[in-house]
């Protein structure tokens, strides 16, 4: 089993969910900072006739990259560094792609490298969709992005928010009357249920 860092609560959301969106003919799940590839492995085993992407560097935080963007502060950059000295390094593509592979989860796949406009030009429409990139400002940049595409009745779930300046950030963003706060957990875990 690929590693999963997310703590029982978080963990057992994810899988509630993905749940919720089974009953669709063919479910999109999209995980924004796949880190050691647990959440996928769980949730395709949940919806095997849907498609699932990950989409990571695979080599930790980029934090060249975003050292110098307005509002990252060093907190958010090193965040997960504890995580890696128990759990060691995140795992690599190859190495992910391979242990699918090997377990048959052919309902999976992966795109490295930062998250860009172009990342969701093949995927129409997202059933529910988990942002954990750990770093406030590319958390807003994908959630712009990936908004549009959830479906109605679709979830987008925002790990870690209440690290953030402000943990309802992500109201600026969409709009008040298109989604509704399905899940709030104070400083972990808000999901967003698109209903209209």
């Amino acid at each position: 089993m690929l590693k999963l860092i997310n703590d029982a609560i978080m963990a057992d959301t994810m899988l509630h969910y993905a749940s919720l969106i089974v009953h669709k003919e063919h479910p999109v799940f999209c995980e924004f900072g796949v880190a050691y590839g647990g959440n996928l492995e769980r949730i395709s085993r949940i919806i095997p006739h849907g498609t699932l992407h990950g989409f990571d560097t695979f080599e930790g935080h980029p934090k060249e990259h975003y050292k110098d963007m307005s509002g990252v502060d060093t907190r958010q950059l090193n965040c997960m560094d504890r995580v890696y000295k128990i759990h060691g390094p995140p795992t690599t593509k190859e190495c992910m792609n391979k242990y699918f592979n090997d377990n048959n989860i052919n309902n999976v796949h992966l795109h490295k490298g930062l998250i860009n406009d172009k990342s969701l030009n093949n995927i129409k429409e997202i059933d529910f969709a988990l942002l954990d990139l750990d770093i406030v400002e590319p958390m807003r940049q994908v959630l712009k992005m990936v908004h549009p595409h959830i479906s109605v009745g679709g979830f987008i779930a925002l790990h870690d928010v209440g690290t953030f300046d402000s943990e309802d950030w992500y109201r600026f963003v969409c709009k008040p009357d298109e989604y509704v706060v399905s899940y709030p957990l104070k400083n972990a875990l808000v999901v967003l249920e698109k209903v209209k």
